[in-house]
């Protein structure tokens, strides 16, 4: 049938002259050889994963299979010019593009279309030309996969990383991208410069400083020499190129990330010249002049989501937006990676067959496994890759920024909140302790619904600020003018936090709250410093610089000290020296007290939280957490509790007594003086009944039942190295807790009902 097919095939493409040629498996599995290797000596890792997968969940384990076992099947196909006289193909190159369709306009030089192909002649005939020679073959998924065949087509979807991580090169085919002259002319001189550095910079001293210089001086040069500035053209080059079909599309994405890009041999792309002819550039050549161009122009500043919607746009505009996107299409060095992010990198693509998102992340992250299930929702990829993910002891899941997936049942129109988070498109931390988990079996289970593990539950709730501390940080406040130089470490600081900044006061004040956030903080930061006491004080910079270095979108916090605070820590110290007893006051380093307070006044620290509160870690240590309801404990679940805690995020949960019903508003209320009048009616004052439905929560424990409210960032306390995982003076362990995908409050419905029942009581006053 193999053969038939290949005859098949051989009277389609033999009006060019060119033959499909079936390779047999000896000579395949020898082409494959050095990347099937590699898959092969993971065959026990692989079974382990699924042994893993199949008790996190039994259905999910059935739909994957160890990699290895696809190779015993694989009908490898390529079409060349004629049968190789010894029989065996000594080499291949592959061929990426976008399959056609109606409404995909392609360039006016893409014709005519061949026969069969369904690709234009001239690049077919480009293509062929690139051949080392007559015995190396190419291959192109439409005819050398049976696209009749199903199972065919799932062994080579599960293989395909390896078939173009074995081909000598990749040619990648841009059918509706053509230059203008003025394009192609300004393109070429830029690529002239781009193949000088390269040789260049080879006998360069200082290479870095050496690039810097390289393409001003060039470009210096050119318009002396030519009275002309193509730099604007070379920018319309570099967006057409980047503005083709094929950089959209999820496939495309995949065979980029999977393919060598080596200094010989790299990824071409081939495209049309103003007259018809088929150019080519070298991928890298592509995306460092484009990384060029965009640094060399004004940077457009984005803060919060605008960031995501910019990266992520799938019809994207500007230079740097489709730079942005060419980067996504690099392979990635996997040691330094989490799994998830090869999920993400290609969530933004278009694929027409939704579940080959999850072949394509299986094959760029290089887990030893393939796909054999059918889905139909990116969601439903979302939550089972991620339940994989965990299966691989990867906990990069737990700590996910994002909004809540829902997933619609399969027999109805009920939608359920799942556990999981769908991620920002192209943004995760990097988390510098790597995002395995020393405690793999503290996750029992995972469904769609919720996720089964063990849970740290701190033996304290988190605390405000004491009235005593705000008044001894007010007068300090005041004595030293800090909202005024409050106000000016904001004025100094770059444009992009300034907007952030903004962002979270228009944000705060929408939702009800005070404007002036800032103002009231800085008390508040001083307060809670006094409170948690002189030796945490000293600890926090270093431990936010330890958080926030390299990870961070804003920069790096505890990294500045402001000498004009000096006297301001003098006061600050006064009041430790007297509510602690310290005698010993030389051997304090007030420097390092000062560095503290430049943090604590540090505007971006209300990025992280508008309302802190402070939390007893244990051993003397506190964390710091956003404001959250008054019966709210915080958890952390055990299979990230070795890893800083900045880094996971911690979860507010709240006991549960499902035979008790509604909810008591005044326990959701942050600040515990306020009170709900006696008649008033919950559902009219304070409609925050938003998480899941009862039968979803009951989860008899011998602690009792819990249920999830939100996550949190917990900040500003030492690595839970410190603390052993099941240190029960300072927290408890909950076994087996279900955690389901419980909605956060309705805060903004919160504060208007806060302020109805305030105005109502002034009135009656």
């Amino acid at each position: 049938m193999a053969s038939d097919y290949s005859d098949s095939m051989s009277t389609v493409v033999g009006g060019l002259g060119h033959v499909v040629v079936d390779v047999s498996l000896p000579n395949a599995l020898s082409l494959l050889s050095t990347a099937l290797s590699s898959i092969q000596s993971r065959r026990a890792e692989a079974e382990t994963i699924l042994s893993r997968l199949a008790e996190l969940n039994p259905d999910l384990r059935s739909q994957f299979q160890p990699k290895e076992d696809l190779f015993a099947e694989l009908q490898m196909r390529v079409i060349s010019s004629q049968r190789p006289a010894s029989g065996n193909i000594s080499s291949f190159i592959v061929v990426s593009y976008c399959w056609h369709y109606p409404e995909w306009e392609l360039a006016e030089a893409a014709h005519p279309i061949a026969p069969g192909w369904e690709i234009s002649t001239p690049m077919i005939n480009a293509v062929m030309s690139l051949r080392s020679d007559l015995d190396e073959g190419v291959w192109l998924d439409k005819l050398c996969i049976n696209q009749k065949d199903t199972r065919e087509k799932k062994v080579h979807i599960g293989a395909m990383d390896t078939i173009y991580r074995s081909a000598r090169r990749v040619i990648i085919l841009l059918e509706d991208v053509q230059f203008t002259e003025e394009e192609e002319r300004a393109g070429l001189v830029y690529t002239g410069f781009y193949h000088d550095l390269t040789r260049d910079v080879v006998g360069a001293e200082d290479k870095r400083t050496f690039m810097r210089e390289y393409f001003p001086r060039r470009e210096r040069d050119y318009r002396s020499e030519t009275g002309t500035d193509v730099s604007a053209t070379a920018r319309r080059f570099c967006s057409r190129v980047l503005g083709g079909r094929w950089f959209s599309r999820a496939w495309c994405a995949h065979e980029s990330r999977v393919a060598p890009h080596m200094k010989i041999n790299n990824p071409l792309f081939l495209c049309y010249g103003h007259d018809g002819r088929v150019l080519s550039f070298e991928f890298r050549c592509i995306n460092y002049i484009s990384m060029y161009l965009c640094d060399s122009e004004p940077q457009v500043q984005r803060t919060g989501t605008e960031i995501s919607d910019a990266m992520n746009d799938p019809e994207p505009e500007s230079l740097q937006q489709r730079w942005w996107r060419i980067l996504r299409l690099v392979p990635e060095d996997l040691s330094d990676v989490s799994i998830m992010q090869h999920l993400i990198k290609i969530l933004s693509f278009q694929c027409c067959h939704k579940q080959d998102l999850i072949s394509i992340a299986l094959n760029t992250s290089g887990i030893p496994l393939s796909f054999i299930g059918n889905l139909s929702t990116v969601e439903d990829i979302i939550w089972i890759f991620s339940t994989l993910v965990l299966a691989c002891n990867d906990v990069t899941p737990f700590f996910m920024d994002g909004s809540k997936l829902r997933i619609r049942g399969a027999s109805d129109d009920t939608t359920k909140v799942s556990w999981v988070v769908r991620p920002l498109q192209g943004v995760v931390d990097h988390i510098p302790n790597g995002t395995t988990t020393p405690f793999p079996r503290s996750i029992t289970g995972a469904t769609q619904d919720y996720i089964e593990l063990d849970l740290l539950v701190f033996n304290e709730l988190p605390r405000a600020a004491t009235d005593e501390s705000i008044q001894v940080a007010s007068k300090i406040v005041e004595e030293h003018h800090l909202l005024d130089l409050s106000k000016e470490l904001l004025g100094e600081a770059d444009e992009t936090i300034q907007r952030s900044v903004r962002l979270v006061q228009g944000e705060f004040q929408r939702s009800g709250g005070n404007a002036g956030v800032l103002e009231r903080l800085v008390p508040l930061w001083i307060a809670i410093s006094l409170d948690c006491g002189l030796e945490w004080t000293l600890r926090f910079p270093e431990m936010m610089r330890e958080a926030t270095r390299e990870t961070w979108l804003h920069g790096t916090l505890g990294d500045s000290t402001d000498a004009r605070l000096g006297d301001a820590s003098k006061a600050l110290l006064a009041h430790f020296v007297a509510s602690e007893g310290i005698s010993d006051i030389e051997a304090i380093d007030i420097q390092r007290l000062v560095k503290s307070f430049t943090c604590l006044l540090d505007p971006r620290m209300v990025l992280l939280t508008a309302g802190p509160r402070y939390l007893p870690t244990g051993r003397g240590d506190f964390g710091i957490i956003q404001s959250i309801s008054n019966r709210s404990w915080v958890a952390v679940p055990v299979g990230i509790s070795h890893l800083p805690a900045w880094v996971p995020r911690a979860w507010a949960i709240e006991p549960f007594d499902p035979s008790s019903e509604p909810e008591n508003p005044d326990d959701h209320l942050v600040d515990p003086e306020k009170k709900v009048a006696d008649d008033a009616k919950p559902e009219e004052m304070f409609p925050i009944l938003t998480s899941d439905s009862k039968d979803l929560r009951e989860q008899p424990n011998e602690k009792g039942n819990w249920r999830l409210r939100k996550r949190h960032i917990l900040f500003g306390c030492g690595s839970w190295n410190q603390l052993p995982a099941f240190d029960h003076d300072s927290a408890m362990l909950l076994k087996k807790q279900r955690v389901y995908g419980s909605e956060d409050y309705d805060w903004k419905a919160i504060h208007a009902a806060i302020r109805k029942f305030e105005s109502a009581r002034s009135l009656q006053t």
